[in-house]
């Protein structure tokens, strides 16, 4: 399926990137139109690149200059950033977005194993069983979304028995936590408990089930217990042997913010929504270049970041959060997309990437952040 791109001029709506002795200009600030017709090209370009007509699903790289390198379908995360930013598109009202979500959702489909208890794959159809539970808990979480925003009840009880999955990757070493990867249970890590919980805390919302809470609470005890670090930022994970991993990446720390702002709606308890606070400040600080809207990580990682300033900004009803944000999708308009319309992997600094293939997690993750802060700029008038 390939979808027509805008012929808007994007540079006649936003200009070229001003950033004088550190100063942000107008143009670093974009509108929510600006945006969302950023969001929308984006869009287009990743179904007009990485659709698979003859496998219904999309492809996990392509060549440079538009060349393919086979057609090898996409990983699970890759898929799983990819339905987040389709949800998000959809909020913003555009019918078409809920039809590409179906079609998502059904390629997510070809990645379920009943092997045990039922859970979604890396690969497609795989012979080999190879799953992890981080990715299961993403794909909870965007099937909420999906169900909140739709309705579609097909899209939660897909939510609720992959967060059986996911839960089934707790056991009591370590004294609790759940593990990241099911064929190698050897580190329990960030990526995988906050997601868990945030998942169980999105359930929880829409289904009023205790157990969910309950579930949340408990991984929450865990994880900042055992893998959060004095400045309020989470390490990377802990494995068997005690042996902890002090890597810090932004979607570690992002996810607990939102599972932060999410405790504070259910029980009405301040002092989540002041650690939200406390470790989002401590990330701006580690990560974002206020100037300019950079962020040192790889995109994959930031995007949760950027989703995470949006819903504290919403919670706290501070435009200063929102006010980053889309001055991070000006920086990756401006400075980090090609001019085949791909965006660098990297939200930091632009690299030479002439001659490379590119991947669709790396897209994704910039349709779903411009397709969220459209919605957030747009929710400002």
């Amino acid at each position: 399926m390939r979808f027509p791109i805008s012929c808007l001029c994007l540079f006649a709506l936003s200009g070229l990137a001003v950033i004088a002795n550190g100063e942000e200009t107008e143009t670093s600030r974009p509108t929510a139109e600006e945006v969302l017709a950023w969001a929308n090209e984006t869009s287009a370009q990743i179904e007009n690149d990485f659709w698979l007509d003859e496998h219904d699903t999309y492809a996990e790289r392509v060549g440079p200059w538009g060349a393919w390198r086979g057609s090898k379908p996409a990983y699970a995360w890759s898929l799983g950033v990819q339905l987040s930013a389709l949800v998000a598109a959809a909020k913003n009202d555009d019918p078409q977005y809920v039809d590409r979500l179906k079609a998502c959702v059904a390629a997510l489909d070809k990645h379920w194993r009943e092997d045990g208890v039922g859970g979604y794959d890396v690969l497609p159809n795989s012979t080999n069983l190879d799953r992890y539970y981080d990715d299961n808990a993403w794909f909870v979480i965007a099937l909420v979304e999906a169900y909140e925003h739709t309705g579609n009840r097909e899209y939660l009880e897909k939510a609720e028995r992959t967060q059986r999955y996911v839960m089934s990757g707790e056991d009591d070493k370590l004294g609790g936590g759940v593990y990241w990867r099911e064929n190698e249970k050897t580190s329990k890590n960030t990526c995988a408990n906050a997601p868990a919980m945030l998942g169980a805390l999105r359930l929880h919302r829409v289904t009023k089930d205790d157990k969910q809470l309950a579930d949340a609470l408990r991984l929450y005890e865990w994880t900042t217990k055992n893998l959060q670090d004095e400045d309020g930022l989470f390490w990377d994970n802990l494995s068997l042997e005690g042996r902890l991993d002090k890597r810090k990446f932004t979607y570690n720390t992002a996810v607990m913010i939102k599972a932060n702002v999410d405790l504070y709606t259910i029980t009405g308890d301040k002092k989540y929504l002041d650690e939200a606070q406390r470790v989002a400040e401590a990330a701006k600080q580690q990560w974002v270049d206020e100037s300019t809207g950079a962020i040192r990580d790889g995109g994959r990682f930031a995007h949760m970041l950027i989703d995470a300033f949006l819903e504290l900004g919403e919670a706290t009803d501070e435009p200063a959060w929102e006010q980053l944000a889309a001055k991070t999708t000006h920086h990756l308009r401006h400075t980090l997309r090609d001019d085949r319309g791909h965006y660098a992997g990297s939200w930091g600094e632009p690299r030479d990437r002439r001659g490379r293939s590119v991947e669709l997690l790396d897209q994704a993750s910039v349709a779903r952040t411009m397709h969220s802060v459209a919605r957030a700029l747009a929710s400002e008038k």
